[in-house]
């Protein structure tokens, strides 16, 4: 199954803008994400519908586009640059009615909290909105639970549209099975870190894999190695073991599947290949 890296966000959104449109109160081609009302000159519409941000698999919606030359030593990864182009739906599952699809750029602007400023446009495919669209712009703060950010216009239905968008994360899936503690637990790391760069952010990891299942019950793996934890990939060494894995060498590999840099958690994919007696 492909690795799969998924944000699942409620969008929330009040626009007001002026009717250019024919009057629409017979509701023919009305939607079940959408409410319009007619006010005097303005129509004000109320939406909610789901945003689907996929970063990684095999057909991923938003990608990498630049980034600077220290971006992979940030935190925050400060300096990435994203092109997206994002389904929208009516519910939360992916199966869910197409709506629309969001397209535009987003990019890392914060060096201290992870904020994301956004300039994407919205454009929508179902009754009576097909062909409209508005554009919002303004900084993500994604690790909030509800944000807020600016509609500053529109096309079609939307025309000449200002409001504004208020966004909460439905779902994050950092892989395609979710990193959960109701997972089988296998064993336990136990040992020291510490960071040991003045220019990026590496870790020197002495830590012993110690396991509670099945015929490797009460045997451990000593890994000794340098960890640069902003890669997405990193290799160590295991230089020894215990029980079954007694005289053991060989090689683990390290791939982040999420990270909150705000909390300081992780989950971390290990791969190990030993030769022992």
């Amino acid at each position: 199954m492909a690795k799969l890296a998924l944000v699942v966000m409620l969008i929330s959104l009040l626009l007001t803008f002026l009717p250019w449109a024919q009057s629409l109160e017979d509701g023919s081609n009305q939607v079940k994400w959408a409410k319009r009302v007619e006010a005097g000159k303005e129509v004000v519409t109320n939406l909610q519908f789901y945003f689907h941000d996929t970063l990684s698999g095999r057909n991923p919606s938003a990608m990498r586009i630049a980034q600077a030359s220290a971006t992979n030593s940030s935190l925050t990864l400060f300096g990435t640059v994203m092109m997206a182009d994002d389904p929208l739906t009516e519910g939360p599952e992916p199966t869910s009615k197409l709506v629309g699809r969001a397209q535009g750029m987003y990019g890392s602007a914060g060096q201290e909290e992870l904020g994301l400023i956004m300039a994407m446009n919205y454009g929508f495919k179902d009754g009576i909105y097909d062909g409209s669209s508005f554009t919002i712009v303004g900084l993500n703060p994604a690790l909030n639970r509800v944000r807020e950010m600016a509609i500053v216009g529109g096309t079609g239905l939307f025309r000449l549209a200002r409001g504004y968008a208020i966004a909460q994360t439905y779902w994050f899936d950092p892989t395609s099975v979710e990193p959960a503690l109701s997972s089988t637990l296998v064993g336990r790391a136990q040992g020291l870190y510490g960071t040991t760069s003045l220019e990026e952010i590496c870790d020197l990891m002495a830590m012993s894999f110690v396991f509670k299942e099945g015929e490797y019950n009460g045997s451990s793996l000593a890994v000794l190695g340098h960890n640069p934890i902003m890669n997405q990939y990193r290799e160590l060494a295991v230089v020894g073991g215990s029980g079954v894995f007694r005289l053991a060498r060989g090689v683990v590999t390290l791939n982040t599947y999420f990270f909150n840099p705000s909390a300081g958690n992780a989950t971390v994919e290990v791969s190990v290949i030993v030769s022992h007696y």
